[in-house]
């Protein structure tokens, strides 16, 4: 499976997969500029802060950014009834794709 590799092509696969076909437009502009937002966020994250951090503490830094997220979608998918292991992610604990 080849996974997404821009931004652009990720929103669409997340627009595909989650949110529903007769979703408005409202809610899928607002889904969009909220996806977008959190990449934005994130990219500033990793780029401004782990410039200022010497390589271990930059690497401690994203494995505990690695941890929080992995932990949000176990619990997302959870909530949703949805096997994660099914899902091609990277998890906390391999740092691969399963």
């Amino acid at each position: 499976m080849t996974l997404p590799l821009t931004l652009t092509e990720n929103w669409q696969s997340f627009n595909d997969k989650v949110i529903p076909a007769n979703a408005s437009d409202v809610q899928r502009t607002e889904t969009r500029r909220a996806f977008h937002a959190g990449f934005i966020r994130c990219f500033e994250l990793l780029t401004d802060h782990c410039a200022s951090l010497d390589a271990d503490d930059a690497f401690i830094f994203m494995d505990k950014l690695n941890i929080e997220v992995m932990t949000y979608l176990g619990d997302m998918t959870s909530e949703a009834g949805i096997d994660s292991s099914q899902l091609n992610i990277f998890t906390a604990d391999e740092g691969k794709p399963q």
